[in-house]
């Protein structure tokens, strides 16, 4: 088996490369040369598998110019790749796109069928990034879309940023009721080869875990492990009027639920936060 990854280069991506060599699966990653470069059919052609990771990361400042950067890395790569899926003579049998559950508003519990959606920027950076699939030529290629949470992982990812708080003998966060989506890096790589294995299994995949947790929570777990004796959480507020519209990363959240992985028989070995935390953070 051959599987071409478009953003192997990031946390998720050298994470699954990883994860597939160890298994004997051949990867192939794409990278800003084979788009600059119009490389992309003759490195994707007759692959087994396209896993579609690229886009500008969404942390900092959200600028204008910053904004621009977040929407055309993703809809202008996902169209480029589209095409050459479309053009190969050998068709790529599975293109998994890696999409956000960003997209989904703040009220409720959304599975896959949800048609509750935010109204911010994020929104419709993913519902168009979404909609540059409709091109896929559906003949040739099973197209599956994992809108995932905040993939925890100890090498990368939001624990990497907030590292520090190991030393600082105090908690730090948000506060914030919102829901937190997330999924261990160890349960999304088996999600993947889940996904891979079952040539059937098509659409949209919520990629979180089964727990539906807060923003609060996600940091008065982080102390626990921690041993933190006080946990300080930053009104919601206070940070937007820090980060303006980028705030919406951290004081945002959703809450999330994988009902198709589910359905489908897939077993979580990180089912709820706070085993989660313990194995990344000890």
């Amino acid at each position: 088996m051959k599987v071409v990854i478009a953003g192997g280069s990031g946390f998720i991506g050298r994470n699954l490369t990883t994860f597939l060599e160890a298994k004997g699966i051949e990867t192939i990653a794409l990278n800003r040369i084979d788009f600059e470069e119009n490389r992309l059919q003759e490195r994707i052609e007759g692959c087994d598998v396209l896993v579609n990771l690229v886009g500008s990361s969404i942390a900092g400042l959200w600028t204008e110019k910053r904004k621009r950067a977040i929407y055309n890395s993703r809809i202008a790569t996902t169209g480029a790749l589209v095409k050459s899926v479309n053009n190969c003579v050998k068709p790529v049998k599975t293109f998994i796109h890696v999409s956000a559950v960003g997209l989904y508003n703040n009220e409720g519990i959304h599975d896959e069928h949800s048609e509750r959606l935010a109204d911010n920027f994020l929104r419709r950076v993913i519902v168009d990034w979404e909609k540059v699939l409709h091109e896929l030529d559906g003949k040739h290629s099973r197209l599956i879309v994992l809108r995932l949470g905040a993939v925890l992982g100890s090498n990368g990812g939001i624990l990497s940023k907030l590292k520090l708080l190991r030393y600082l003998g105090l908690g730090f966060g948000v506060r914030s009721e919102d829901g937190f989506a997330f999924i261990h890096i160890r349960d999304l790589l088996r999600i993947f080869d889940f996904l891979i294995d079952n040539n059937k299994m098509m659409g949209i995949f919520n990629g979180v875990a089964p727990e539906i947790s807060t923003i609060s929570n996600f940091y008065r777990q982080i102390s626990r492990v921690y041993k933190h004796r006080f946990t300080l959480l930053v009104n919601a507020r206070f940070v937007k009027f820090i980060l303006g519209g980028s705030a919406v990363m951290v004081t945002k959240g959703q809450r999330v639920v994988p009902l198709r992985l589910k359905q489908e028989g897939f077993v979580f070995e990180f089912p709820d936060l706070q085993i989660s935390l313990f194995n990344l953070l000890h």
